[in-house]
């Protein structure tokens, strides 16, 4: 099951040789720890392009999105049962 989120939230991030690699991010006060990036794609929205990763993080696959114009970061989906009920509660 998949749930939209949208939200905004805080990353950490390694930007190395034009790559960016998310390394951490925060939502709703908790640390979710990023153990690999499985999936990245970019585009364009409006007037700025958006950079999006999915990940694997503690407890379960996410979406967060880089936007290239205000350097925001959100967390657009997640991808795990269990968070999803924590989510909707």
């Amino acid at each position: 099951m998949i749930t939209e989120i949208a939200e905004k939230i805080e990353v950490g991030a390694i930007f190395r040789r034009g790559l960016t690699q998310p390394v951490w991010f925060i939502w709703k006060s908790r640390k979710y720890h990023v153990k690999s990036v499985t999936y990245q794609w970019h585009e364009m929205k409006g007037e700025s392009l958006h950079y999006f990763f999915q990940i694997v993080a503690d407890s379960g696959v996410f979406e967060v999105s880089l936007n290239s114009r205000t350097l925001g970061w959100s967390l657009e989906k997640a991808h795990d049962e269990e968070f999803q009920m924590a989510y909707s509660a």
